[in-house]
This record gives C-alpha cells, structure tokens and sequence, in this order.
C-alpha cells in the first residue's frame, strides 16, 4: 500500500471515531441557563464573604500533585489525565481538582494568609464501567481555601459559607453533617499495630457501614472481637439524635484523650453555629479521610445518595505546615442534577 493510502486509512480511523465523549457531560439550552444560574449565585455568594477567585487554564503540571501525596494519598494519581504538549515531556495534566492548584498560587505568591475560591470544570480519569454507569469524567466543581486564619474561626466559617451556598442554589432543605477525625483515631490508638494498619487502610473504603467494615476487616485478616465490636458501635451510632450522640460518643472511646479533643470540638462548634446551619453529628465520616485531620464535613440533601460537597481542616503541608487551614468542595454537577429532579 502506497504512503497516500495509509495516510488516507488514518485519517478514515480518526474521522470515525464518535465525536461525544463518554463520562463528558454536556448542557444545552435551559440546563445551562440552569447551571449557570447556580454557579453564579455561588460565585456571587462566595464574593460577598470576602473570598478572591482564582482563576486560571485546565492545564497544571502534574509535579503539584507529586509533591502533594502525602496529603493526597499515593492512588490520587490514578485520577489524572495527561495532556501532550509542546516541550514538557508529557508533565502537563487536566486538572482534576482545585485546592492543589490554589495552594500553589498562594505559596507562589507568598501569602501570609488567604481565602480563595475557584469555580470550573475538572476532569478525571475515571474507570470505562463506571463510567458507564453513569459515573462523569467531567464535572464543574465550586469550592475555597481559608489559609493561616485561626482554626476555630475557620472552622465555622467552612461550614457557615458551605451551608451558604447550598442554600443559594435554592436547597434549602440541604444540611450539612460533621465529626472530627481524632474521634477515630483515639478509639484505636490502643489497638496493635496490625489492627491500627488494617482499620487505616480500609475505613475510607466502608463507607460508614459496619457492616462493609466487619466484612473488610475480615478479608484484611483482622481477627480481633473487640476491634469489631468497638468499631461497629462506633459507626452504628450515626443514627443517633444529635442531642444525644456527643454524651454516648464519650461512653464510646471511654478515656482517649485524643478521642475527646474530637468530641469536644464538635461540641463548641455546635455551641457556636446554633440554629444558623441544620446540622447532623456524626461519629465518623468515610470521605476525605487522607485530607483533613481534625474537622470533617459534608452536605446532604434528602433522598439524594451521596454527598454534594466535602471539606474540613486540611493536613496540607506543602505551605508553612503549621498554619490552620480549611476548606471545601461542593458538587455544582450533583446541585444541578437535585435541582433538575425537583423540576419535574
């Protein structure tokens, strides 16, 4: 076959190719007036909190993310998608997400303190079957970074401005639950150091369930009652009314004081929000558990399965490690979808 004729088969191989990208969602119409109508009432909220937006291309380097897998966890990378360009030897990714990039401006720029918000699409590379069930490579994701403010201040203003802006996209019946992390970790620190492995490396994956934790822990040779036991009374206790949780955590994780630093954190914070926020207490929380180390939150909205937006007190340690930091990201591809369902 001449030169003409192969060049001629791959331009027909490349011309057949479906034009619509699977995982790739697109709005049209009143979908996008509908979505941009949410993205700017949050934008606009976020504004009138005093956030600055970062704004910037969907190409980064992927050395952010290398140099960040402590906070990120090793099976982040996984997530991101290269781009070839020009002169960079395939270092150039999508991006997949926006606290890296906007912890890189602010070390970038020297900031002694920040709070930064972005708002864009973010793209993944999500596995072909779930994506075939309905999983998206790309969603248009709103969130923010508080940087270097006092951590109990920043605290609440995470769950305040993300209470804030579900409440803009028109869910007001969203809330928001939250625990803190050292709950956990104090109710196993006395645990050997097999069963501490074994509960670090497959909570995230239980999904609050005890069930899916009895059967994990099981698989992951863990042999221990009492870890069980303990484990499941812990989780089994996200049903409990939030009048009544905090004093039944402490009988929970007996004299851990790391375990009631947690509890007691979560009690000020309660204090403090008051009626402002319809909030849930929660003994544990399965999402973001690499990223935060203290405070943990996410929204809900009812009858909707998984989370709109998760945040809390980060671990990042990329920028002066000991200054306070929180932060979130909301779901705007997920908001969207509830709105629509409450259309019709």
């Amino acid at each position: 076959m001449d030169n003409k004729s192969e060049s001629m088969k791959r331009w027909q191989q490349i011309t057949n190719v479906p034009t619509m990208t699977q995982g790739v969602p697109e709005y049209f119409g009143e979908d996008a007036r509908i979505l941009r109508k949410v993205i700017r009432s949050m934008e606009d909220c976020l504004e009138d909190m005093g956030f600055d937006q970062l704004m910037s291309g969907p190409l980064v380097s992927h050395q952010i993310f290398l140099n960040n897998l402590e906070y990120l966890g090793k099976r982040f990378m996984d997530n991101l998608v290269y781009s070839q360009v020009n002169g960079e030897n395939g270092s150039s990714v999508l991006l997949p997400e926006g606290t890296m990039k906007s912890y890189d401006f602010i070390r970038r720029s020297e900031m002694k303190k920040a709070k930064v918000f972005y708002s864009a699409f973010f793209t993944r590379n999500e596995d072909p079957v779930d994506v075939s069930k309905g999983k998206t490579r790309c969603f248009w994701q709103i969130g923010f970074e508080i940087f270097n403010h006092p951590i109990f201040q920043s605290s609440i203003e995470a769950i305040n401005a993300t209470y804030s802006l579900l409440i803009s996209a028109g869910l007001d019946d969203a809330y928001i639950r939250i625990t803190d992390k050292r709950i956990l970790k104090g109710l196993i620190e006395s645990y050997s150091e097999k069963d501490r492995e074994i509960i670090m490396s497959i909570i995230d994956k239980a999904d609050d369930s005890s069930s899916k934790f009895r059967e994990l822990y099981s698989v992951s040779g863990g042999e221990s009652k009492s870890v069980v036991e303990d484990i499941t009374e812990l989780l089994e206790m996200i049903s409990v009314p939030n009048q009544d949780i905090l004093s039944k955590l402490k009988g929970v994780v007996k004299k851990s004081k790391q375990s009631q630093e947690g509890i007691d954190n979560i009690s000020r914070i309660q204090e403090k929000l008051g009626n402002n926020v319809t909030m849930k207490i929660i003994p544990f929380m399965a999402k973001s558990w690499d990223a935060c180390d203290k405070l943990m939150f996410d929204g809900r909205y009812p009858g909707y399965d998984s989370a709109i937006c998760g945040g809390g007190n980060l671990t990042y340690n990329g920028y002066r490690p000991d200054s306070p930091k929180s932060g979130v990201g909301v779901g705007v591809t997920r908001v969207f979808d509830i709105i629509k369902s409450k259309m019709f």
